[in-house]
């Protein structure tokens, strides 16, 4: 029966048909099979969600408006450009804090002067309370 429905051509000149009855491995299981009922109804479900959604993003972004669109000061590559080149140089200024830590100031000593040991002692007291 197969053979007849099949046109002329459809499958190249095979020749040769053999249909011995060869079982093949298959997950077909009758839950999983649909009549044209199911798919039909399962189909309009589908397209009703759909017009749904389609309101609400309506309401939500206007009838031409998608919801992902680009702000408009970021519209233009120059504008982003002009942007990202904002962006990146205030993170590198922040990086660069980051990187110079605030020495406190009895740690720092005077480079033109010798430090009697009189402030030698007071600056290791200075040190010692603050680590206490």
């Amino acid at each position: 029966m197969f053979l007849q429905d099949v046109p002329r051509g459809w499958a190249g000149e095979t020749g040769v048909v053999a249909l011995d009855g060869t079982k093949v491995a298959a997950a077909a299981a009758l839950a999983a099979n649909r009549s044209y009922a199911m798919i039909e109804e399962e189909v309009s479900r589908m397209l009703k969600e759909t017009k749904r959604v389609d309101a609400e993003e309506d309401l939500l972004f206007g009838p031409e408006g998608r919801g992902d669109e680009l702000p408009q000061e970021l519209g233009r590559r120059g504008e982003r450009l002009s942007r990202l080149g904002e962006a990146k140089a205030r993170l590198d200024e922040e990086a660069t804090r980051a990187v110079q830590p605030v020495r406190p100031p009895w740690s720092i000593a005077p480079s033109s002067e010798t430090l009697s040991p009189t402030i030698m002692m007071a600056r290791l007291a200075l040190i010692n309370s603050a680590h206490q």
